[in-house]
């Protein structure tokens, strides 16, 4: 069980490292900073934003599904959600929200309607903001997603355990196929909720493959693949989203044959503060290429990302404790006012 916990720190780690270094690019990009080679923006096939995404939601299956084989409880999963999820937002959402409103829209009702902020407080103002404008500010898109994915999760776990777990995959399948064929209305245009969904369940379903996974013939493949998919254009121009699977999946398994060769406190300490990162790490950026843009330049950029990761990881541990603190406050006033 201890080798199985080290490589979802890992393959966690990794995904947040992509999503990071991901945002960062796309901002150097955004102020059309020319001279180096931005390779965090895409590889040969497409944007590693989305091989990032992949593979957390993956990675959140596989850790869901191991933790569940102990015992199920689908209330018990979703008040722990909660309160792994919305206290931190809502800690890092508050702050910025004022320094938002007093101070760059000088208006506290800067998105309209009050009725808007009911979207924020059900984590819900990234992931329709392409549809709704309102009070975003943290968590884009994938927010939203990983909030419906564990409302799912229970409904999953019944299907996963069922006897429709083949049909289901397969529907999966041709839907993660044909979806480049037609939209559906009132979803983000970036994101597909089923391909996160396939994502998830991916993870879910190579739990039960453990030993197949690390046969060296399967290390193997996925190294070749992985490197053919990063450096080759692959003429799948109709959907790329078939990419990001075999990569997504390569990356997996490369992830499961590296606990021996990896420093486990490092990669478990990045997977514990993993969702404080997500929120905090693109409002950090963002205000860095906002206030000091003229300080990168060919020379410095390989620095500023270092230092700017470095903020985000100490802003996000102190985050987190302060959080961890908040909660156990309310708890032991609860426990308190029960006694009474």
């Amino acid at each position: 069980m201890k080798e199985r916990k080290t490589y979802l720190d890992i393959i966690r780690s990794s995904s947040v490292l992509i999503i990071v270094l991901f945002h960062f690019s796309c901002l150097l990009e955004d102020f059309n900073y020319k001279g180096y080679n931005n390779f965090f923006l895409h590889y040969a096939n497409g944007k590693w934003g989305r091989v990032g995404v992949f593979l957390f939601f993956m990675i959140s299956g596989a850790g869901l599904m191991l933790s569940s084989k102990k015992g199920f409880e689908w209330k018990k999963f979703l008040k722990k959600r909660w309160v792994r999820i919305f206290p931190l937002f809502y800690l890092c959402y508050i702050p910025l929200y004022f320094v938002d409103a007093i101070f760059v829209h000088k208006d506290f009702l800067y998105a309209g309607s009050p009725w808007k902020f009911f979207l924020t407080i059900i984590g819900m103002d990234g992931y329709l903001k392409s549809v709704v404008e309102d009070y975003y500010i943290i968590g884009e898109w994938f927010l939203g997603a990983l909030i419906i994915i564990y409302i799912c999760f229970p409904l999953l776990k019944k299907i996963f355990d069922g006897k429709f777990r083949k049909i289901f995959s397969t529907v999966l399948i041709i839907l993660v196929v044909v979806n480049n064929f037609f939209h559906i209305p009132f979803i983000p245009e970036r994101e597909w909720i089923v391909f996160d969904i396939f994502a998830f369940w991916s993870g879910m379903l190579l739990t039960e493959y453990d030993n197949i996974l690390k046969r060296r013939m399967n290390l193997i493949i996925a190294i070749v693949l992985s490197m053919i998919l990063l450096w080759i254009k692959i003429p799948l121009l109709w959907n790329t989203d078939i990419v990001v699977v075999l990569l997504g999946y390569s990356l997996f398994v490369i992830g499961v044959h590296c606990p021996d060769r990896v420093d486990g406190r490092i990669v478990s300490m990045l997977g514990k503060y993993s969702y404080a990162i997500f929120l905090t790490h693109h409002v950090i950026q963002a205000f860095y290429f906002e206030m000091f843009s003229t300080t990168i330049t060919k020379v410095t950029v390989i620095p500023i990302i270092i230092l700017l990761s470095s903020i985000t990881l100490l802003v996000s541990i102190l985050a987190t404790k302060i959080n961890t603190l908040v909660i156990d406050c309310f708890a032991r006033c609860g426990q308190r006012m029960k006694k009474k």
